[in-house]
């Protein structure tokens, strides 16, 4: 188990992300709908809101697999990143109407269709019941959407304006800016594509040529893609210096 502590003063404790994980982010990268269950099993501290989560994953990604994130044109430091959301504001905001009430606030899972105003409900109390919306199906959100008055329903849509601008990071990289929008399914594209380092090719060849040394497999799987990294590097060390005394005294 890890923790942090975020920008805005709260703790999260996460699960180690280990070589496993890797190989089982891989297998489910096409589906979205389960990589998002997947990034939320990774986070033991509940509520957290989208922009909390991605801070999260890129310090369990910095920990476990490395700060330096290698694109197609370009590496940079995750640091950059961390960097832009060094403030999460307080956006919560509570709108009561007749005897309900609806809490505001950023939304709670990344998206892998588009953001729409109701993402923006964070939960609905109705006849004395709280219901976090974010956890009912569509077609239950669309009911109880649908139920709101209009005039509550024009403040949603004014509080999803005001602030869906600040889901879109901008930073910039060798004069370049780079932007990394939370409202689309690409949010999900870019944290899969960082936290998979290999591919099954790779990871059965990796754990092939370590368990020569390590029998334990299940201690290989349960180690970090980094601790892979330093074995396979020791490994080849080794071999290199292994070699070089075969061939001196041969000589």
């Amino acid at each position: 188990m890890l923790g942090l502590v975020l920008p805005n003063s709260k703790s999260v404790l996460l699960k180690k992300y280990t070589f496993e994980n890797c190989k089982e982010l891989h297998g489910i990268q096409n589906n979205k709908e389960a990589v998002v269950s997947y990034f939320n099993s990774l986070l033991i501290t509940p509520n957290l809101n989208i922009i909390e989560k991605f801070y999260s994953l890129l310090h369990l990604r910095d920990l476990c697999v490395g700060n330096i994130i290698e694109l197609r044109d370009f590496n940079f430091d995750i640091i950059l990143l961390q960097d832009e959301i060094q403030e999460i504001e307080d956006i919560k905001r509570v709108i009561t109407f007749e005897d309900s009430s609806i809490t505001l606030n950023y939304p709670k899972n990344f998206s892998y269709t588009t953001l729409h105003e109701d993402s923006f409900i964070e939960s609905i109390t109705l006849d004395g019941e709280t219901i976090d919306y974010s956890e009912l199906n569509i077609e239950n959100q669309n009911l109880i959407f649908n139920y709101i008055p209009a005039t509550v329903k024009t403040k949603i849509n004014n509080f999803y304006k005001q602030h869906i601008k600040k889901l879109k990071i901008e930073f910039l990289i060798k004069g370049k800016v780079v932007s990394i929008d939370f409202t689309n399914e690409h949010i999900i594209d870019f944290l899969t594509g960082i936290l998979i380092p290999i591919d099954e090719k790779i990871y059965r060849d990796y754990i092939f040529i370590l368990s020569e040394r390590i029998n334990d497999v299940g201690f290989l799987q349960q180690s970090t893609y980094l601790d892979i990294k330093d074995y396979m590097d020791l490994y080849i060390r080794e071999s290199e210096e292994r070699q070089e005394k075969l061939k001196n005294k041969n000589q």
